[in-house]
């Protein structure tokens, strides 16, 4: 299991890593985590209290953890193909938008 502890998160990528591989993984709500974890996966970044009762439940339960949809979504939404493709929409839109004119 992958813990993700940060208060604040661009991704994070090594969480998109480990649920592409299959781990399981917990996370404060930063990043993509919160459109990719169920809720009972994610606790407040700013509350140690949320994230200590995360780990317990967890770690208790880790054995009947179920992430096969977070791990779906990952594999469907977040590949390499998918964010280059996504990146070449981007630079195709402003090259064919106004904005070179300004």
């Amino acid at each position: 299991m992958l813990i993700i502890s940060s208060r604040r998160e661009g991704g994070p990528r090594v969480a998109l890593e480990a649920l592409l591989r299959g781990i399981k993984v917990i996370s404060t709500e930063v990043g993509h985590m919160p459109d990719i974890l169920d809720e009972r996966y994610l606790c407040n970044p700013n509350s140690l209290d949320c994230l200590k009762e995360l780990l317990e439940n967890s770690i208790n339960q880790i054995s009947t953890i179920d992430q096969s949809p977070a791990f779906e979504k990952v594999r469907t939404n977040f590949t390499f193909s998918k964010a280059n493709n996504n990146l070449i929409s981007i630079y195709t839109n402003l090259l064919d938008s106004d904005i070179s004119q300004s």
